[in-house]
């Protein structure tokens, strides 16, 4: 049973609030883009906020260990909130990049300071594959929703309108965690150690330091550390697939397909939820963890044939059930296997390390698809995206999910 059963009933309604939230933004930013800049001008946004996701994992993770988690989630929303509010009422294109760095560094601390209060919401080692099961599949509600609410708004062009409710949610998200923040100093978590926040920034910022705190908890594990190492390489590929494969299938497939495609991920991430709430334990998670980046992968190479159209939707599919089956379970693992002062770090680097070299991605897909057809790109690419997930399959441990435990006492 959960330690405070009234206090996760109240974070597992945030979370569908955000979630919400996410939701809607996710669903009008591009064409919210389109409608103030060009075709080429959404470049520079989202390469400010894969830039920020990026500098975000590398090396403000161990902030989220040095720093009440309560605190680092309702500074982050406060934050996003402010960005987002700039989306709403403004338009200069200076202001929208600024906003898309805020948000992208803001993302990556408070997911990661989340999920480590997640796991301090039940001493039940075993009980934490469903916590984290019922928490993705709430999550998946929300974003469903906000979808929903985003896609009439598309047809409306009511963007601003669009960021105006976003802004509401993360008012309201801040204002509960900061209400957490002041009840609770910290969810049986770590203390702030009596540090100064310039000088907890100022190790943030040494990047050799930060990186390495990071990358010394991950590396633990070895079958962790290669399943990071590999997201991290496959980013790239993956970040110019998400460029050229639209491109040839705007050209190729009736809107209808096109709307199917978009809107099947959340839902069968739902679906896949569900089962795992259902399902009290999942066989060879690791296996369908790295299974499932492999069928969305290789979901691309067909999509890029008319014919095989169908071929790419079951695929992808099958990724996105396997995948959230999985990962409810590994961050179960993730969660029972570090102590918590740890954590936050590791929450991160096993989440997010895989947007370290997004932005890169971003500078070469450009260039690549101007000297390459982007069907052609698009092949190698996922090809190339699908076999790097391989690899963690080959070694002892991943399979399974099992690996020594660094240590037995959950603190």
């Amino acid at each position: 049973m959960p330690t405070n059963p009234r206090l996760w009933l109240h974070i597992r309604a945030n979370a569908m609030l955000t979630n919400f939230g996410n939701g809607l933004t996710g669903a009008i930013l591009v064409f919210y883009l389109l409608d103030v800049t060009s075709q080429h001008g959404i470049v520079l946004p989202l390469f400010f906020l894969s830039l920020g996701l990026s500098l975000s994992v590398a090396f403000l993770a161990p902030l989220v260990d040095r720093i009440a988690r309560p605190r680092i989630a309702w500074v982050s929303e406060l934050c996003r909130m402010i960005a987002t509010a700039a989306l709403a009422f403004g338009h200069n294109y200076i202001l929208i990049c600024t906003a898309f760095f805020i948000n992208g560094i803001m993302a990556c601390l408070y997911r990661p300071a989340v999920s480590a209060i997640w796991a301090q919401l039940t001493n039940d080692v075993a009980q934490r594959s469903q916590v984290f099961a019922t928490n993705a599949m709430l999550s998946r509600i929300g974003l469903a929703l906000g979808g929903g609410l985003g896609g009439v708004i598309v047809t409306q062009h009511s963007y601003r309108c669009g960021f105006a409710i976003d802004v509401v949610t993360f008012l309201c998200s801040a204002l509960f965690w900061a209400y957490v923040d002041r009840k609770h100093q910290e969810l049986h978590g770590v203390h702030d150690h009596g540090e100064s926040m310039r000088t907890l920034l100022g190790n943030a910022l040494r990047i050799d330091r930060s990186f390495q705190q990071s990358w010394a908890v991950i590396a633990q594990v070895r079958w962790l550390s290669a399943y990071v190492l590999v997201g991290i390489i496959a980013a790239v590929p993956l970040q110019i697939v998400s460029t050229s494969a639209p491109i040839v299938m705007v050209d190729t497939f009736s809107p209808a397909v096109l709307g199917l495609w978009a809107a099947l991920p959340s839902w069968l991430l739902l679906l896949g939820n569900i089962i795992t709430r259902l399902v009290k334990n999942i066989p060879i998670p690791g296996f369908f963890l790295a299974g499932s980046q492999v069928l969305m992968a290789v979901s691309y190479i067909f999509a890029m044939f008319h014919p095989l159209i169908w071929f790419a939707l079951v695929f992808m599919s099958l990724g996105r059930v396997t995948n959230a089956l999985a990962q409810p379970v590994f961050n179960a693992w993730v969660a029972s296997h570090f102590p918590a002062e740890q954590r936050g770090k590791a929450f991160a680097f096993a989440a997010d390390a895989n947007l370290m070299l997004g932005p890169l991605g971003l500078l070469l897909a450009y260039p690549i698809i101007a000297a390459f057809p982007a069907q052609h790109v698009t092949i190698v690419m996922a090809a190339g995206a699908a076999i790097c997930y391989l690899i963690p399959l080959l070694i002892p441990g991943f399979i399974q999910l099992k690996a020594q435990k660094i240590t037995e006492e959950e603190t």
